[in-house]
């Protein structure tokens, strides 16, 4: 060994180099390329052979590779917080205008809708604790909890949760799922609607449930259309200017949790956008 560079030097500060074997080093030779034996994780090494008369040298380069493992760590964060800001935003808007409309409409909304929308509360707040603590563990989704619900229970719930949407069932029967997972799912394609339409200057979203052979929810808006469909479901893409590019790809996951399936299509002559979740019926 005859000269370092700064990177080198790094992993040997005091040791003296020149004339110094590459096992003295630490260095090995494995699959075609050189590492070190106790830097292996801080430090690639680039080789180069050189030419000089009748001699061969070998040019070994160190590159620090932590300051891209700590700019890789930090965007696995922001990501990760992307997230949880994205589901909590989402959780809890629809939480606080139900709140809001029993506090200023107490007198006009009937006992049993507000019954519904105290459960419907009480149920996303313990889901998005649950959901959160979750994440923080492990990042990643939580396991099922499949159940059998009536799907007019369903209904009446996600009535209360969107009472700007349209909800009809086409049949009855009990719908195998996880219900809060399922929920979040809907809620993140309920607001993407929403939002769609309030760009466009339009209203109206339908979400229609039947089962010509497995569940099927259909749900549909008056928006411009999805302008981009090869990005849908490209993780933290995003064409909304404050978009997170969470929505969508999380929904899908969701309802892939319990072995279902989110479809994603413009409607015809530019009429708005359909969303349709498809799960299997038990």
């Amino acid at each position: 060994m005859y000269f370092a560079n700064h990177a080198m030097n790094t992993v040997y500060p005091e040791q003296v180099l020149h004339g110094a074997h590459v096992k003295a080093l630490g260095l090995q030779y494995v699959d075609e390329q050189w590492q070190h034996t106790q830097h292996i994780s801080r430090f690639s090494i680039a080789a180069h052979k050189l030419y000089r008369g009748q001699r061969v040298y070998k040019l070994l380069v160190f590159f620090s590779v932590e300051q891209a493992l700590r700019d890789n760590e930090k965007q696995v964060w922001q990501k990760l917080l992307s997230v949880l800001n994205h589901e909590v935003r989402n959780t809890l808007t629809p939480v606080y205008s139900m709140a809001q409309s029993l506090q200023q409409d107490g007198n006009i909304i009937s006992p049993e809708m507000q019954q519904t929308m105290l459960g419907v509360i009480e149920s996303r707040a313990a889901h998005l604790q649950q959901f959160v603590a979750n994440y923080a563990q492990v990042a990643q989704l939580p396991p099922v909890d499949m159940q059998n619900i009536e799907v007019e229970l369903l209904v009446s719930r996600w009535q209360a949760l969107f009472p700007g949407v349209e909800i009809k069932a086409l049949n009855k029967g009990l719908v195998y799922c996880d219900e809060e997972q399922l929920t979040q799912a809907m809620i993140n394609l309920v607001n993407n609607a929403e939002q769609a339409n309030q760009s466009a200057g339009n209203d109206g979203i339908t979400l229609t449930l039947d089962k010509p052979k497995n569940w099927r929810f259909t749900l549909e808006d008056n928006g411009a259309g999805i302008a981009n469909p090869d990005n849908l479901f490209v993780p933290f893409y995003s064409t909304k200017p404050n978009g997170s590019g969470i929505g969508l790809v999380l929904s899908r996951e969701l309802i892939r949790n319990q072995q279902g399936e989110l479809h994603l299509a413009n409607l015809p002559d530019n009429k708005g956008a359909q969303a349709v979740v498809t799960l299997l019926s038990r």
